[in-house]
């Protein structure tokens, strides 16, 4: 029987073909320095420091807060900064949470990304010191996501001053 053996690094077969790593793109790659193009959904940021992330602020507007429900998911509201306090309100804070109740995990992380998207859209409807929990139902899943929007947003009038 004969060897097949493959084809030397020189030769003109191997230099033919392109690898992932060191073949051309066909899209140039942006510089390391030039902005981002956005698009206008993307005007307002959702950075982390307007999300609630420790348990423990979780657990706060839990027992300290009120509900508020409406088909697609719970709200837990708190208002964490007082007029009469004096000191400046920060920014709302948003927290999100998804039971295992609610599915496998990539169900759980696509109505945690709705949610998420629907907030973002609406957070400049919220008056600044409130922090607001919103835990969804599986619903969240397949309503339309305008009505999601809407939600949110009646959310957002029950936090004004």
């Amino acid at each position: 029987m004969a060897a097949r053996s493959l084809p030397a690094a020189g030769s003109a077969d191997a230099g033919s073909l392109l690898s992932a790593t060191n073949g051309s793109s066909a899209t140039p790659k942006p510089s390391p320095n030039s902005p981002e193009p956005r698009d206008s959904s993307n005007n307002r940021a959702f950075p982390k420091s307007s999300r609630i992330l420790k348990p423990r602020d979780f657990r706060k507007v839990y027992d300290e807060g009120t509900r508020m429900t409406s088909p697609s998911f719970a709200a837990f509201l708190l208002r964490t900064a007082s007029p009469e306090s004096g000191e400046p309100p920060h920014s709302p804070h948003f927290g999100f949470t998804t039971p295992r109740a609610l599915g496998k995990a990539v169900v759980r992380n696509r109505i945690r990304r709705r949610m998420r998207e629907a907030v973002r859209l609406e957070q400049h409807l919220f008056a600044p010191g409130w922090s607001i929990v919103f835990n969804p139902r599986r619903t969240t899943a397949d309503v339309p996501f305008e009505s999601l929007r809407k939600e949110v947003a009646r959310v957002a009038a029950r936090c004004k001053p």
